[in-house]
């Protein structure tokens, strides 16, 4: 379910964002509303970068390699 809501710019911003829609085609909403999935994703993985940072131990590089398939 989408709910409406207010969004408040300077006019200088308002005026980017209306040319950016007009020249990708899209709506302004849309536009807005990719802004904000993008913002939110790097949120949660910045915070889950900061909470692995806090855990004890260390991964030795040779089985980070094997993990990732990085193997020579």
């Amino acid at each position: 379910m989408n709910i409406a809501t207010t969004l408040r710019l300077p006019e200088k911003e308002l005026k980017a964002l209306r040319m950016i829609a007009t020249m990708e085609g899209k709506t302004m909403s849309k536009i807005i509303h990719e802004l904000v999935e993008e913002y939110l994703e790097d949120y949660f993985d910045v915070r889950e970068a900061k909470e692995a940072l806090k855990e004890k131990g260390e991964i030795p590089w040779e089985e980070v390699k094997k993990q990732w398939g990085f193997e020579d």
